[in-house]
């Protein structure tokens, strides 16, 4: 979980796009079977975030998703991830 709030800080510092971070969550929360953190990035262009972000991630899975009403839909088929996919 170290690891995890390390990545979290360099992206808040490496982004200044950055408009949101949530807290750690060190347990496994609705569809995510591992802890995470949430950071909302606003950008016009996905595949610059996704590459921003994957220079930062030291190896840790990331599940990157467009906000959108549907939820679970957010969560499966607009799905992105960088490295290993987690499976819920």
């Amino acid at each position: 979980m170290v690891l995890a709030g390390q990545v979290c800080e360099s992206i808040i510092t490496e982004l200044p796009q950055l408009t949101y971070t949530g807290q750690l969550i060190p347990m496994p929360i609705g569809p995510h079977p591992k802890p995470i953190f949430k950071i909302h990035i606003f950008s016009a262009d996905i595949n610059y975030a996704m590459v921003s972000i994957k220079s930062l991630q030291q190896g840790l899975s990331v599940m990157i998703h467009l906000v959108q009403h549907d939820e679970m839909a957010a969560h499966t088929d607009g799905a992105r991830w960088l490295s290993q996919k987690i499976a819920a």
